[in-house]
């Protein structure tokens, strides 16, 4: 917690931020993150009725 410059609180007050993120807090983050067109699926094995890229 010292290397990253958290307060010695932190261990206590952690979940309480991490219950405050809301779903539009996410989604807007997300947004400003994500490139959709830039997504790239890795597919693992021969999974069953997936269509393959023409």
């Amino acid at each position: 917690m010292q290397v990253l410059g958290l307060p010695p609180d932190y261990v206590t007050t952690r979940n309480d931020k991490v219950k405050a993120v809301t779903l539009t807090d996410v989604n807007r983050v997300a947004k400003s993150l994500m490139t959709p067109d830039k997504l790239t699926f890795v597919v693992v094995g021969q999974p069953k009725d997936l269509a393959t890229s023409p």
